[in-house]
């Protein structure tokens, strides 16, 4: 069982001076992330195929114009849920770019690459990929070991010439080894590892940031069988040999954002989307304190992402912000606490 201590005022204050030196993102390796304003590109490629196919083992031709460029690049689909027909009328995208047409664009130094795209058309989903979005941005306030994300202002054209043009937001995701080379550590590819091998204090970060949010779709430690480790997060080396921190994505299924396609996992004792459970690890000890202390320091930058943000509707963004109050609430109060987060370590 965790053992916990009730915050004082000097143990934040110690906190805060160490987080002073490690509070904004280390340096972007890609061009893509230097720059935080949205882009606008245009995508053309056998869209209505894809859409009928959703073959995440096919391969799709296109073209990126971005300013007075076009690359050429290869589509495959990816995802699991959200490449179902019943869930999203558009499949999530990864692109792959030819480094050797992109010297000196926005895109140098890509290969394959992450495009979150809106599910479906209309502003309920345009709310779910902007709440997404923003939840990269929120997690990138608290740990430099997290994705980069670029919005995207997307054109689509059909190729096949069967579905209409339209525009869309989207945006891209940072590749993992690009976001670990920036940390100064390395990618890494194992199927499964145990509680004892991960980086304690940054597990118990990010399990304390999904439980704000409502999002037990995940898995520190184990992934699909047969598959990389983890289930919607990656890892990459740790601070110390032997250890490995992980890194999480995929944030569609959280109660933040109360999608109408989320289910809780079954495996789980909750009903909604919006019950929140912890899913942390009774290891994690005093790093759970720590986690906690700066997650609270930096919960008004954090809740600020949200409240600045000029895409989400008003609608939207009140009831998340709300949300994600009420997850503070119980980080803030000692007794909730040590009842709902500590004695539920598993």
């Amino acid at each position: 069982m965790l053992t916990h201590r009730p915050l004082s005022g000097a143990l934040l204050v110690g906190i805060l001076l160490v987080l002073t030196a490690t509070s904004g993102l280390a340096k972007p390796v890609d061009p893509l992330f230097a720059d935080d304003a949205p882009l606008a590109i245009a995508l053309s490629a056998p869209l209505s195929q894809t859409r009928s196919e959703r073959d995440k083992s096919a391969i799709y031709p296109g073209e990126v114009r971005w300013a007075s460029r076009s690359f050429p690049v290869e589509l495959t689909l990816r995802g699991n849920r959200r490449l179902s027909r019943k869930v999203c009328a558009f499949p999530p995208l990864r692109l792959n770019f030819d480094r050797k047409t992109t010297s000196g664009s926005v895109f140098e130094g890509q290969s394959d690459i992450k495009l979150v795209v809106q599910c479906r058309e209309g502003e309920l989903h345009a709310d779910y990929l902007r709440a997404e979005y923003l939840m990269y941005k929120a997690l990138n306030v608290l740990t430099l070991l997290s994705y980069q994300v670029r919005w995207v202002d997307v054109t689509y054209t059909d190729t096949d010439g069967e579905m209409e043009n339209r525009l869309e937001g989207a945006f891209f995701v940072e590749r993992k080894g690009e976001l670990a080379k920036r940390n100064g550590r390395k990618s890494v590819d194992v199927e499964k590892i145990g509680i004892g091998a991960l980086d304690l204090p940054a597990a118990a970060l990010l399990n304390l940031f999904q439980f704000v949010i409502a999002n037990p779709d995940y898995s520190l430690t184990t992934g699909p069988a047969g598959d990389e480790c983890c289930h919607n997060a990656k890892l990459v080396t740790g601070p110390t040999q032997g250890t490995y921190t992980p890194l999480i994505y995929d944030f569609d299924s959280s109660g933040a954002i109360n999608t109408k396609y989320a289910r809780p996992p079954a495996v789980l004792d909750i009903k909604k989307v919006t019950d929140r459970i912890y899913m942390g690890y009774c290891e994690e000890g005093a790093a759970l304190d720590d986690a906690r202390a700066r997650m609270l320091a930096n919960q008004a930058q954090l809740i600020g992402v949200f409240t600045a943000d000029p895409l989400l509707s008003s609608g939207k963004k009140s009831r998340l912000i709300a949300f994600l109050e009420q997850g503070f609430e119980i980080l803030g109060d000692d007794a909730r606490f040590k009842r709902v987060i500590v004695s539920r370590c598993r």
